[in-house]
């Protein structure tokens, strides 16, 4: 059995050899799952953090969110930026 150094290891160097293309569909099964979720369905508002490199990208949820007529927050480096909305979120992430 691997221990948690030795797995981190695997998972991270497992994470790099993915393609963009690879991470991009993860990444939309992700939003896809969530917001098909009831509680994402029932949500007046949701929160997300911005992905660093190689994590999961929730990009698709927010915009989703903002589509479906959600606040939506995103926390970037642990500071709540204000209030989105579609505009402002093609503005400062695309």
């Amino acid at each position: 059995m691997l221990s948690k150094k030795e797995l981190r290891k695997a998972m991270n160097d497992r994470l790099h050899q993915l393609t963009e293309g690879e991470k991009a569909a993860a990444s939309a099964a992700v939003c896809a799952h969530l917001a098909a979720l009831p509680q994402y369905q029932q949500a007046r508002s949701i929160m997300a953090f911005l992905h660093m490199p190689d994590e999961v990208s929730l990009d698709g949820l927010i915009q989703q969110a903002l589509a479906d007529g959600k606040y939506a927050q995103s926390i970037e480096n642990f500071n709540i930026l204000a209030q989105l909305d579609t505009s402002d979120y093609q503005t400062y992430f695309f």
